[in-house]
């Protein structure tokens, strides 16, 4: 390396990419046992590159998702979404929960280093630096930390954060061939999984009218028999890995659509009609797509 090398890799800025699926997957299992349904947004096949500590900013992302867990109670609901703003050069992270919310009066105090709510103090560990040190990373990066929250509601944390610069996936010249699979209990995914490997080139979804997939019905007397408190228990594997359908997604690249009915399939069209949130769509193999 020569010297005029050496002098510019030194002036380069320290950019470093937003990991924000590796935060979800750090919280599967604790999310798993409270029952919490943990949903990220992010933009599609775009990546954000930020400037600074990527080791401090990752950390402050993890104590305000960590906190939004901690403070959100059993079948609750927490999301990460992510939104780019092009003409501000910014990107904008919401922590959303739905959990036990801030007293009004408390919520000017939740930034101060080592204060906790007296009302969940003593059933709820911890340090009341999480926030604080989450605020003073956020801020060394230019980037902005508002809160609000309503008792009993939950809690919106929202961050403004310039942005280096956005990398696009490059599109792949060939087009991938659609295969859509109606069922995500038992054989569903088995399919899925076995068309994965088989061509990785494919575009797969799985439609399912249920929340969660299941892998096999064997676990399922158990469930009855109350000897498993929580259906996302059966979908651990034997060494404690979660394998619900973010993990699915993650892994074998396979697209879910839970919580969504078919209810009409045109084989000559090649369109699927589904119910999704009570609303009715259509699908086709030529739909880019992998949600409504």
């Amino acid at each position: 390396m020569t010297e005029n090398d050496k002098t510019k890799k030194e002036n380069e800025p320290d950019e470093n990419p937003m990991r924000i699926m590796s935060h979800r997957t750090n919280y599967l299992t604790v999310t798993a046992e409270k029952d919490i349904d943990l949903q990220t947004y992010l933009p599609e096949e775009k990546k954000i590159f930020l400037l600074g500590d990527s080791r401090a900013y990752n950390q402050a992302i993890r104590n305000i998702l960590e906190n939004a867990i901690n403070y959100t109670p059993v079948s609750g609901q927490v999301s990460l979404r992510v939104n780019i703003k092009q003409t501000e050069k910014s990107c904008i992270v919401q922590i959303t929960d739905s959990g036990y919310g801030i007293p009004e009066d408390e919520l000017n105090e939740v930034f101060t280093p080592f204060y906790r709510s007296i009302k969940h103090k003593a059933s709820i560990s911890g340090t009341g630096l999480g926030l604080p040190i989450a605020r003073r990373v956020i801020e060394q990066h230019n980037g902005k930390i508002t809160l609000s929250a309503k008792v009993n509601q939950g809690t919106i944390v929202e961050i403004t954060q310039p942005f280096y610069r956005i990398e696009k996936k490059k599109e792949e010249k060939q087009k991938k061939k659609q295969v859509i699979i109606v069922g995500g209990i038992t054989s569903g995914p088995r399919v899925a999984a076995r068309l994965r490997r088989f061509d990785k080139s494919f575009n797969i979804t799985v439609i399912e009218k249920e929340k969660m997939l299941s892998y096999a019905g064997c676990g399922l007397p158990a469930y009855i028999l109350d000897k498993v408190k929580s259906p996302k228990t059966l979908l651990s594997s034997a060494d404690g890995c979660l394998r619900d359908i973010q993990a699915f997604q993650n892994v074998v690249n396979i697209n879910v659509l839970n919580r969504t009915e078919a209810v009409e399939i045109d084989r000559n069209k090649k369109v699927l009609r589904v119910i999704y949130d009570c609303r009715s769509t259509a699908r086709d193999e030529n739909d880019p797509h992998t949600g409504f």
